[in-house]
């Protein structure tokens, strides 16, 4: 324990002999200590010798890490706005044995003196007349019926009103291209519900054993 009553996890015992020590080392295992649960570690102390040379080792260390050579760096600040005059020899005053260097305020400078540049006088450019181009505009991928997402049924013939029949349910039509035989192309004023189209008339048996295929287009 310190002064301060705290506990420093660890203290030195002097025995009267070699002996009572070393069978203090053998008994730590029966050695109990009030509100102390861990075995004791019990072990001869160093001698001078060997803490001397475990010091010197830290010294060493110490002296070649890298954080122990920043503190021995020196460096000397100067004010950018001061001129730096050699040391003036002088005599030593007052146990002062060594000149030491003086520090001079930089002379102001005059307004004539005053370092000024001359700018030539600004000459008016002519202006140059803007002439608006006309807008370019492009025509959206969208726009183009079919295109990319519409929907494409094939595998029946389709007429008109068969084909609004099948799409009565899921809203409005924006856009139609009947083939004939060969099928019709649509476009929902919805075009979210396309996937759903797909999911569920892609495969209907027409009344004449045919099947009708719908995919959207790639």
């Amino acid at each position: 324990m310190n002064p301060l009553g705290q506990c420093k996890g660890s203290g030195f015992v002097q025995f009267s002999s070699t002996d009572e020590a070393t069978e203090a080392i053998k008994s730590r295992k029966t050695i109990r200590i009030e509100n102390w649960d861990a075995e004791l570690e019990i072990k001869y102390s160093e001698t001078a010798e060997v803490r001397q040379q475990r010091q010197e080792r830290n010294k060493n260390r110490q002296r070649h890490s890298p954080k122990y050579g920043q503190h021995q760096l020196q460096y000397q600040l100067l004010n950018s706005s001061a001129s730096v005059v050699s040391p003036i020899p002088a005599f030593p005053v007052l146990g002062m044995s060594a000149p030491f260097p003086f520090f001079y305020p930089r002379p102001a400078l005059s307004p004539a003196a005053s370092p000024h540049i001359i700018y030539s006088p600004m000459v008016p450019s002519p202006v140059v007349p803007v002439y608006p181009s006309p807008p370019v505009v492009f025509k959206s991928k969208l726009d183009l019926f079919p295109s990319s997402g519409d929907l494409l049924f094939t595998g029946v013939s389709l007429t008109e009103s068969t084909l609004l029949s099948l799409l009565q349910c899921y809203g409005k039509v924006d856009s139609k291209d009947i083939f004939g035989d060969a099928g019709a192309a649509v476009r929902m004023v919805d075009r979210g519900l396309h996937t759903i189209i797909v999911q569920q008339l892609n495969g209907t048996i027409f009344p004449d054993g045919k099947m009708m295929s719908v995919v959207l287009y790639p």
